[in-house]
């Protein structure tokens, strides 16, 4: 075990608003019926400031482990980047490997930050659909211009960061074909009882998708780099694991409404096939075989 999980704030979603931001929340200065939403005091709250974060991943790093930051709100953000350029400047040379996980408000000035200082953005793909939790009352709490720029990892992939995806399991449900299809598509699937149905279905906002090589990419090597197991996993190269699995559609030529719609046919580990179903169970005996 390399990484040191660090909370810097709570989640921005209403009506907690523990996620730390750079501007207060908005909160509702008129009635339910005629509401005034307006700028209030809370900006979330920050667990680690500067003055015990920065030594803290300074010593975390000079003792071989890889920082990975819990940061939701855009200050929280921004203080992650700056602890991770202090230890930057402090061990220059020094490979560790940040990440930041969820950066679910990031405030465009930092979006070229995830690159410059080599931090890996992981993402939770499937929290960027609509969804109760997203739509109502955290876009008003949020604002306008804040929630046009909810779950960034286009901006920050378009800004030169590298992006892995993260499940959040077990607190969201294992579904990684549906995150990947939000990914592509930053919207949800009516079908999936882990989407929330036709009222929901809509682009959560306009900031920029992944395509589906990138999404491909963050889920498989972009990770497993993440996790400095890029020598033996994240790709099929030889001298690496054969773990694989066999789709039952081409995730680069469906149509998009189905991305998230994938089955698996079968699974290899290490080259052993573990699991099959139709029309591959006859054909394990056959590919132990052939091996």
């Amino acid at each position: 075990m390399r990484h040191v999980k660090l909370f810097m704030d709570g989640i921005i979603n209403a009506p907690a608003d523990t996620g730390a931001m750079l501007t207060p929340y908005l909160h509702n200065a008129g009635t339910e019926k005629t509401p005034k939403w307006t700028p209030g005091k809370n900006r979330g709250e920050l667990y680690f400031p500067s003055q015990v974060l920065n030594p803290l991943l300074l010593k975390a790093v000079q003792a071989g482990l890889d920082p990975h930051l819990h940061a939701t709100g855009d200050r929280a953000v921004r203080d992650s980047l700056d602890g991770i350029e202090y230890v930057r400047r402090q061990l220059p040379g020094n490979p560790f490997r940040p990440a930041i996980t969820h950066a679910e408000s990031v405030d465009p000035a930092d979006y070229g930050r995830f690159n410059a200082l080599d931090v890996t953005a992981n993402m939770s793909f499937q929290w960027a659909q609509q969804a109760p939790s997203t739509v109502d009352g955290t876009s008003d709490h949020l604002g306008a211009e804040r929630f046009a720029r909810m779950e960034p990892s286009g901006s920050i992939a378009r800004a030169g960061g590298r992006v892995a995806y993260g499940s959040d399991w077990p607190v969201d449900p294992l579904d990684e074909f549906l995150a990947l299809k939000i990914g592509v598509t930053r919207s949800g699937d009516p079908q999936n009882p882990h989407s929330y149905g036709p009222k929901y279905a809509g682009r959560l906002n306009a900031d920029p998708a992944l395509s589906r090589a990138e999404v491909l990419r963050t889920i498989t090597l972009n990770a497993a780099e993440q996790l400095r197991l890029e020598q033996v996993v994240g790709s099929v190269e030889v001298g690496k694991f054969a773990d694989l699995i066999v789709l039952d559609k081409n995730f680069m030529q469906v149509p998009e409404e189905e991305l998230g719609r994938n089955q698996v046919l079968m699974t290899m580990v290490g080259g052993k096939v573990v699991w099959a179903k139709a029309p591959f169970v006859g054909q394990v005996a056959v590919i132990e075989q052939q091996k």
